[in-house]
Formats: C-alpha cells, structure tokens, sequence
C-alpha cells in the first residue's frame, strides 16, 4: 500500500466510443467503461478491505452490477473509505438508479476527491434523470479548459468524444447557457423556455424524493438551484425552493447519517452547508442563511 497517498476511484481501459454522434454513441462510452485492475486504496484499508473491494471492482467488470453494489455496500460497513461513493455511484448508475448514485458521488466529493471516470458519470447520470441544467455544467466542467482551470485530472480523449456528443445533442435539443467567465451562467435567449418548463419539474422531483430520501431531494434541488440561476427566476420559485431545502435539512436532521453517506463524519452538518450554498448561490449573495 502507498502511504501517503489519498483514496481514489478506479481508473479506466479499454475504453471506446463508436463515432456515430449523439446521445447513442456517447452511451456506449459509459456502457464499456469499467474500472481497471489498477486500484489507489485508503491508506487506512486493511488487507481483507483490499481483497473485498476487489472482488467488487471483478463483479463490476463481469457486469454483475447488483453484486458488485452488494460488495461495496458490504466494504463500507467495515472501513471508512473516503473514495467508498465513488465505487457506489459507478454501480448505481449501471443499475440505472441515478438518483441514488449521484448521492454517493456527492458523498465522495464531500471529502475533497474528484476522478475524471466518476465525474464523467455523474454527469451521465443527470442527463439520464432530464437534470439538463446540471448534465449541461457538468459536462461543460469536464472539457479540458475547465479542467486544467480546477487543476483536476483530464478526462481522456474517448470519454472526452463522449463530454462533446452529449454537449451537441444537449445543444440540437435547444439547452445553450452563457458561460463568462467570473459571472453566473445565464440561458441564452432562446433555451430560456425549456429551462423555465423543467423548474416545476425538478421542484417536483425534490418533493417526491422526499418520501424517499432527503438526499436524493438534494440533488433535484441542486438542479432546481441551476435552473433558478439560469431563468433567473420569480420570488414565488425561489420562497418554494427555499421551503423544500428547509424539508430537506428538517429530514436529515430526523433521521440522522444515510447509508451512503455514512462514511462522511458530521454528513448532516454537510448536508446543511450544500443546502445553504444552493440558497446563497439563488438569492445571488455570499453572506446568506436559510
């Protein structure tokens, strides 16, 4: 083992992207992309952790998701991995639970790490939900310029297609934001209807995760935050938005760390500063509280 060295998500081989574009193509980059047998471990693992979370990363690559999730589920209740999410969210998001696995990625980031595959991931798995507020940043954040301006790891040249594939088909379906640099992204003028059309969408979605999840509730409401910012919405969206963060804290507060997040100490006091920087970031001010 490296010590010394911070947990980190699988890298990924053997990648490759067929050069049809659009969302089709771009999904076969996700489809065969699987972690390798090259793996950064917590410093803190013990040998028999190792041996279990490779057994998971061999279920994921025979594309046994469910077991591989079931492993990881099973590494996480005997260590505290930091980089645990990022093995989850990879899973989910093959079982086509995306909610839930952008939950685990935002467990993972929490604790400061970020991994191109991942993020790449993450990014598929909004657009997958129709988060296309949030699909469209996070895809923006993954193309080079972005990347080096964040000193984050490059996202390799077939995964990249893939970033572009999804920007164009996002772009073609009529979803453009502005993206100066140092000021709040905007839609353009003519991408202003569809984003106003998906806020009552995604203020839906955070209402009905609810029942669910408050962390799920969570990544709808941080899309809910995007398209705010975007349309630049009414009071009346903004006092709704606002009551469903102050749900979603109440929730959170109730029932205590989630399974996904368990590996994050103080995850509700975590939970509070994202929903409070969600408000910050829609009433436009840093000093801001719910």
């Amino acid at each position: 083992m490296m010590h010394g060295q911070r947990a980190a998500i699988l890298l990924v081989a053997g990648v490759w992207i067929a050069a049809r574009i659009g969302p089709a193509a771009a999904q076969r980059a996700e489809e065969r992309a699987a972690p390798s047998r090259s793996v950064l471990r917590s410093e803190t693992a013990d040998a028999a952790t190792q041996a279990l979370l490779l057994d998971g990363v061999r279920a994921f690559r025979a594309e046994r998701y469910e077991e591989a999730l079931q492993i990881f589920h099973q590494v996480e209740s005997q260590h505290l991995l930091s980089d645990i999410g990022f093995y989850q969210g990879m899973a989910l998001h093959k079982l086509g639970r995306h909610a839930e696995a952008l939950s685990a990625f935002r467990a993972a980031h929490r604790q400061g790490l970020s991994e191109p595959i991942a993020d790449y991931y993450q990014a598929v798995s909004c657009f997958r939900l129709g988060m296309m507020a949030r699909a469209l940043r996070e895809f923006s954040a993954l193309q080079p310029h972005e990347r080096a301006r964040a000193t984050a790891p490059p996202l390799g040249p077939k995964l990249m297609l893939g970033v572009q594939q999804f920007l164009r088909s996002m772009e073609q379906a009529g979803f453009s934001a502005s993206d100066a640099q140092g000021a709040a992204p905007r839609a353009q003028p003519a991408a202003v209807a569809l984003f106003t059309a998906r806020l009552p969408m995604a203020l839906a979605g955070a209402e009905a995760a609810l029942l669910r999840s408050p962390q799920e509730a969570l990544e709808w409401l941080d899309e809910a935050a995007e398209l705010l910012v975007l349309t630049r919405a009414g009071a009346p969206d903004r006092g709704r938005f606002r009551d469903l963060l102050l749900r979603v804290l109440a929730a959170v507060g109730a029932a205590g760390r989630s399974r996904l997040d368990a590996q994050t100490p103080g995850g509700a006091t975590q939970a509070a500063l994202e929903a409070n920087r969600l408000w910050c970031r829609v009433a436009g001010a840093a000093d801001c509280a719910l």
